[in-house]
């Protein structure tokens, strides 16, 4: 298949290509199953950069309404005026992840937006680099937050969205340090 896009966020690695959301650790079959969908309405969480973005562009193209969720306010924003033209509708809000009555808010209120959701896909996190030993408790606190607390509070949020359009979620997350070693 023809590579579209790539985007590495830390040390993760996603590659769109058409008609299908590739990773490359996760078995073959996922790629063909997502191939086979249409997710005409998408809420994408870390959508201002990175592997985020990558994923509403990628969506944008294929003409799905967009809900673009970020702590990032202007680059969201720049974010949404990049693909205005591309899809149908983008709707934006400002969320922190690991604030679970936000999250549900904006999840809800987008899936309203767009008139219902077929995937939800989670790519907000945090890394910080360096040795784990080397890193202030503040930063791995604010890691745990965003990359666990976060993940929970998106699904929870988002599986009765998609369970209602028989859709799907997919979370991207950063690889553990020790495994590179």
């Amino acid at each position: 298949e023809r590579i579209v896009a790539t985007a590495v966020r830390g040390s993760h690695r996603v590659f769109l290509c058409p008609g299908a959301l590739t990773f490359p650790a996760v078995s073959p079959r996922f790629g063909r199953v997502m191939a086979k969908r249409s997710f005409r309405r998408a809420i994408i969480t870390g959508a201002a950069s990175g592997i985020g973005r990558a994923f509403a562009r990628e969506l944008a193209s294929a003409g799905s309404a967009l809900g673009l969720i970020d702590v990032a306010a202007d680059a969201l924003r720049g974010a949404a005026l990049d693909l205005s033209d591309a899809a149908g509708r983008v709707r934006t809000r400002v969320v922190d992840v690991s604030d679970r009555i936000a999250v549900d808010e904006a999840m809800s209120a987008l899936g309203g937006e767009l008139g219902g959701v077929d995937l939800v896909v989670h790519c907000a996190a945090a890394l910080f680099p360096g040795r784990f030993l080397d890193q202030p408790p503040a930063d791995f606190d604010r890691a745990i937050a965003i990359d666990l607390v976060g993940t929970a509070n998106v699904v929870r949020a988002a599986a009765p969205l998609v369970t209602r359009s028989r859709g799907a979620i997919v979370s991207c997350g950063p690889r553990s340090q020790a495994s590179r070693r």
